[in-house]
């Protein structure tokens, strides 16, 4: 799964993916959780554009989904119930994960070594902030573990490589129930993991010092 990531690198949003207006007023964050508004890759009459969006949807169950299985989010009856969903783009530095070691689970942070940003496969809902500002929201779509991550959870954010995501965005916009797509799961190279501090531990923790490894900890 993925429960929490970041994004520091606003600044190359833009050029990263390709966008036409620059990402004014959004900010770095290093610890972020569900329910909050982040900035969000999506096709818009041809062109990409970044949104504000909440991550977290709602489906017609109540539930509320930080995560889409990609193998079963087209077949399982839980997951046709978040029907209607439109394709998007995560863009995160790297995500964090918890790896159970003995009684207690430890932080790690997985990232591109070079530090290039990541692009997640997501879906979103939504057609824009409503009266009460309630903003669209996102989940991100997820897939069995591969490479140096496998270590670390068996499940893992849909990394999209660079030549898979314009068609992941100018595929079918809307993905109906009981007919959903995803690309096929492949963990990048050049990725690394490493201990982080257990501060990541809480939702409400932020700042630099949430991405730096702990002495002696790294993949």
């Amino acid at each position: 799964m993925c429960g929490r990531y970041a994004l520091w690198g606003i600044d190359l949003l833009g050029r990263r993916f390709l966008v036409v207006d620059p990402a004014i007023g959004f900010r770095s964050k290093f610890n972020i959780a569900p329910g909050t508004r982040n900035p969000v890759i999506v096709n818009a009459g041809g062109r990409n554009e970044i949104r504000e969006m909440r991550w977290g949807i709602a489906g017609t169950d109540g539930v509320s989904r930080i995560n889409i299985r990609a193998e079963r989010f087209r077949s399982d009856p839980a997951e046709g119930r978040l029907s209607g969903l439109q394709r998007c783009i995560v863009p995160a530095d790297g995500y964090f994960e918890w790896k159970k070691e003995g009684s207690r689970k430890a932080p790690y942070f997985i990232c591109r070594e070079n530090r290039e940003l990541l692009g997640f496969a997501g879906l979103w809902s939504g057609t824009g902030t409503s009266p009460s500002g309630t903003p669209p929201a996102y989940a991100i779509l997820t897939a069995r573990s591969g490479g140096i991550a496998s270590r670390i959870h068996d499940r893992m954010p849909v990394i999209l490589a660079r030549e898979q995501e314009s068609s992941w965005l100018a595929g079918d916009s809307r993905v109906s129930e009981g007919q959903g797509s995803a690309p096929e799961p492949a963990f990048p190279k050049g990725m690394a993991a490493y201990r982080v501090s257990a501060r990541v531990n809480s939702a409400d923790a932020e700042g630099e010092d949430l991405v730096l490894p702990v002495t002696g900890w790294s993949w």
